[in-house]
């Protein structure tokens, strides 16, 4: 992650999102839904954990995207991948 980067404001594009979770070494990605958010593997693309009910993108901020992923990844301890 570039050291520029601000965890604590809204992101500006899914691509930064999918970046700064890369960067914490999990290999998984978000995508959105129609009104919410979900995690897929970066490998198989099939969605990991539970939707998250976020409408828009900027409703959390870069750190609380990244909070989300790694709870997910800790929700699914049959996937050693992540």
């Amino acid at each position: 992650m570039r050291d520029n980067m601000n965890l604590d404001a809204a992101p500006i594009s899914t691509a930064q999102v999918n970046r700064a979770i890369l960067h914490t070494g999990l290999t998984m990605q978000h995508k959105r839904g129609s009104g919410y958010f979900y995690f897929t593997d970066t490998k198989t693309d099939e969605q990991i954990g539970e939707s998250l009910m976020v409408c828009y993108l900027h409703q959390q901020t870069l750190r609380a995207w990244i909070v989300d992923a790694e709870t997910v990844a800790q929700l699914e301890p049959g996937r050693p991948d992540i």
